[in-house]
């Protein structure tokens, strides 16, 4: 589904500080959309007299005001035309991902992840973290030693993986606990089972081992 955004420049860019999943914007309806779209909006829309509404799912206005012009002349398709005050919109990604976009995944679920050349179909519990990047500016799949590229955030991933074996063990790392080989108390990390080395506050250690694997049986 695709979230596009017309209006004025203050309210894009509050939108886009708010939500965390991505916002692009349009300036020509006449051609219609794309894929499945959500359109959100201010009271420029009313400005607007030929809107195509092929692909479109839904239109949430954000308005000081409800323009009769605009509902008559689009009255076909009013059912999807939702109007909200102009302070209300800070709760439309709690309203849209409790509503829309209520997923949960877990280890039976196959995803597709992509590297620069191919997209690659896997389980979950293939993979053995997430990871952001704060040089470039992008978060990570880690499979088997090998990095794909995420379109969703970590925050967007982590509300997907409720009741699941990946844990959120600190601000850039989401990790899968079945992938733990070895902790390394002496020099301060994770590693899985492709080898990868995962370098944490020995507190963060010690919390992995007294919470998730406590009913191991140690020799």
């Amino acid at each position: 589904m695709k979230f596009l955004f017309y209006g004025d420049d203050l309210f894009f860019y509050l939108l886009k500080e708010t939500f965390t999943f991505d916002i692009g914007r349009v300036e020509n309806f006449e051609k219609g959309f794309p894929e499945e779209t959500v359109l959100i909006t201010d009271n420029n829309i009313f400005n607007i007299e030929n809107i195509s509404f092929d692909n479109l799912k839904k239109i949430y206005i954000y308005s000081d005001r409800v323009e009769t012009k605009f509902l008559k002349r689009y009255s076909d398709f009013i059912n999807k035309i939702s109007f909200h005050g102009r302070d209300e919109y800070i709760f439309f990604e709690k309203f849209f991902i409790e509503k829309l976009d209520k997923v949960k995944l877990d280890k039976r679920n196959k995803v597709i992840l992509s590297d620069s050349f191919k997209d690659v179909v896997i389980p979950m519990e293939d993979i053995e973290y997430f990871s952001y990047d704060r040089n470039q500016k992008k978060s990570f799949a880690i499979v088997d030693g090998n990095s794909y590229f995420l379109k969703k955030s970590l925050t967007e991933i982590e509300k997907f993986m409720e009741d699941s074996d990946f844990i959120r063990i600190e601000r850039g790392i989401i990790l899968n606990i079945k992938k733990i080989k070895e902790i390394d108390y002496k020099e301060e990390y994770v590693m899985t089972n492709s080898g990868q080395k995962i370098y944490l506050g020995r507190s963060i250690l010690k919390k992995i081992s007294e919470n998730y694997f406590e009913d191991f049986y140690r020799l």
